[in-house]
């Protein structure tokens, strides 16, 4: 599933644009903004984790993407769903002590994208290690799940990311613009573009995006068979209350 890209603006902010890609049993009804711990995220509906969570208290941002490196056999039964692995991050203090501390032992691998303390960390847990890196902050970088897109694709995709940023207008984008790019970009492979449609019955069930700068937060959500959408605006010394539904 899905399709994640991250988006430094020269004056600070980023902005991370989520696409996710699912059976369309799997779309999320509401957004959770829980008071107590301080975190925002849409629920699957499955298993109540998440694929996208901000916690407002660190000023972090998680993102999951399935699979790790190259699509893997899956070896049922796991012990945890990745997205209640997501959820448990707000646990940790610091991003490093999670990736550090946590027992990944028999969940199934994952990418994990986070931003924190203007550090972009990228974790990939193949089944028996966790792997980190530390992209360079001050680019774009693009990410596509590898349980559905091969290492052609995942290139082919980078590469129309890279071509769309060369023809923006004035060098860099809004978030508009990245928003209508993940809504059209590879549109004449429908199988693989960024708004994907297979036969299998998969597809892209939603867009998701977060504007963050120091301070401020937008959320943006938006759900297509369901036409349910969020959108709402956050100080981050607030507070987050209640539960939102579409």
């Amino acid at each position: 599933m899905c399709t994640l890209t991250f988006y430094p603006k020269k004056n600070g902010s980023v902005i991370f644009t989520f696409n996710r890609d699912e059976q369309p049993n799997r779309s999320s009804v509401v957004v959770v903004e829980d008071k107590n711990e301080g975190v925002i995220y849409p629920k699957d509906s499955l298993h109540n984790g998440t694929w996208l969570l901000v916690d407002t208290h660190k000023k972090r941002v998680t993102c999951l993407l399935n699979g790790a490196f190259t699509r893997h056999p899956r070896q049922l039964p796991y012990r945890k769903s990745r997205g209640l692995v997501v959820l448990d991050t707000a646990r940790f203090e610091h991003i490093d002590a999670f990736f550090a501390h946590y027992d990944f032992d028999t969940i199934e691998p994952f990418t994990m994208v986070v931003w924190e303390r203007n550090t972009l960390t990228v974790a990939r847990w193949d089944g028996t290690l966790i792997h980190i890196e530390k992209p360079h902050p001050a680019h774009p970088h693009m990410w596509s799940s590898c349980t559905l897109y091969d290492t052609e694709k995942q290139k082919e995709r980078a590469y129309w990311f890279a071509e769309w940023q060369a023809e923006l207008p004035k060098n860099e984008a809004a978030a508009a613009d990245i928003w209508q790019f993940h809504q059209r970009g590879g549109q004449h492979d429908c199988e693989n573009a960024l708004c994907m449609t297979r036969k299998t019955g998969v597809e892209t069930v939603s867009s998701s995006q977060i504007i963050m700068t120091d301070n401020n937060l937008k959320f943006l959500y938006y759900e297509f068979r369901n036409n349910v959408s969020y959108d709402q605006e956050f100080n981050l010394q607030s507070q987050p209350i209640g539960e939102f539904f579409g």
